[in-house]
C-alpha cells in the first residue's frame, strides 16, 4: 500500500511539473509571439512615417513650384506692379534744381556721370540670347 501511494504520489509530482512546464513554455512562446507582433507593427508605423514625410515634402516641394493663381495674391502682385511704374514715372519726371546755371565743364562732367550710369544699368540687365 506504501508503494502505491508513493508512486501515485511521484505520478502526481511529475505531472505538476509538466503542467508547470507547458504553461511556462505557453508563456514564453506567447511573449516571443507579443514581441514579434510590436516589432512588425513599430516597423510599420516607420515604414507609414517616413512615406507621409516623403508626401509631405513632395507636396511642399509641389506648392513652392506651383505659381501663386488665387485672385488675392493676383490684385496683390497688380498693385506691387502699379506701385513700381508709379515711381519709375516719378523718377523719370524728377528734376535736379540746381542746374540751371551750370558752367560747360560742370556740363560735361554731369553727362560723363549720367553715361557710366548707363552702362552700368545696362549690365546689370540680363541679356537674352537668341539661338538661330
Amino acid at each position: 500500500m506504501d508503494y502505491f501511494r508513493f508512486a501515485k504520489g511521484e505520478i502526481w509530482a511529475r505531472e505538476k511539473e509538466k503542467a508547470a512546464a507547458d504553461l511556462a513554455r505557453e508563456r514564453y512562446e506567447f511573449r516571443l509571439a507579443r514581441e514579434e507582433r510590436e516589432k512588425a507593427e513599430k516597423a510599420a508605423k516607420l515604414a507609414a512615417k517616413t512615406a507621409a514625410g516623403r508626401e509631405k515634402a513632395a507636396a511642399a516641394i509641389a506648392v513652392a513650384e506651383k505659381p501663386a493663381t488665387s485672385p488675392e495674391e493676383d490684385a496683390k502682385k497688380a498693385l506691387i506692379a502699379a506701385a513700381l511704374e508709379r515711381a519709375r514715372a516719378q523718377k523719370e519726371q524728377a528734376h535736379p534744381e540746381n542746374v540751371t546755371d551750370l558752367t560747360p565743364e560742370q556740363q560735361a562732367e554731369i553727362a560723363a556721370i549720367e553715361g557710366r550710369r548707363a552702362e552700368i544699368r545696362e549690365m546689370a540687365k540680363p541679356h537674352l540670347r537668341q539661338d538661330d
